[in-house]
């Protein structure tokens, strides 16, 4: 088995239609594996109220559990509507909050939530029914909800099955290892693991 860049190839074969049947799917009570970085594709076909990842900020969120839990209010419908895209513009690079500005009637620092509010976003004006925030926000917890992080670029693949002249085009994360292209491709041939793999020769 040998595979190297295709970026000069056209794939004859739409690795995007194959891996709608491949998700990543971690169990709640585990934790995911640690450096595991996503590309953009493999998060867009999480974008359902009962599957709903998104990213931002260069990290990638499974926030399903959050949608559940808030389920039927206004609050989650801005994260349904955005579910599967990303959300970085919702918040500030430098400290990883969410965004704020000042409101033009209390002249009072507060969340930026151009959509509408989301969970974790208190009433902004002043109020006898406001309450502060006795948990983590969830973009802050990264133990629940993270679930790897976003590729900083995607790049195509091209792997030549050499005992069966079979090739095959895919779209990698410039980070992955060898063995997580071995587990992308994988979808094409189940015994992936068991053949000997070289690059460029």
């Amino acid at each position: 088995m040998s595979f190297n860049d295709a970026s000069s190839f056209k794939p004859v074969q739409s690795y995007h239609q194959l891996f709608s049947t491949f998700k990543i799917k971690f169990p709640e009570s585990q934790e995911p594996e640690r450096h595991l970085y996503i590309a953009p594709f493999e998060v867009v076909i999480h974008n359902k109220p009962n599957d709903c990842w998104v990213s931002f900020l260069g990290k990638v969120y499974n926030i399903t559990p959050l949608i559940k839990q808030y389920r039927g209010e206004d609050c989650v419908r801005p994260l349904i509507a955005f579910a599967g895209k990303d959300i970085s513009d919702w918040f500030d690079a430098k400290t990883g909050d969410i965004q704020h500005y000042i409101h033009p009637i209390t002249g009072v620092s507060v969340p930026y939530c151009p959509h509408g509010r989301i969970p974790h976003v208190e009433i902004q004006i002043p109020s006898t029914e406001w309450r502060p925030l006795k948990r983590t926000p969830w973009w802050f917890d990264d133990k629940r909800y993270m679930v790897g992080l976003l590729t900083k670029r995607v790049r195509p693949l091209r792997i030549v099955n050499t005992l069966i002249c079979k090739e095959v085009y895919l779209d990698v994360c410039c980070e992955d290892t060898i063995n997580r292209i071995m587990e992308r491709y994988s979808i094409f041939n189940s015994d992936s693991d068991s053949y000997t793999w070289r690059y460029n020769n």
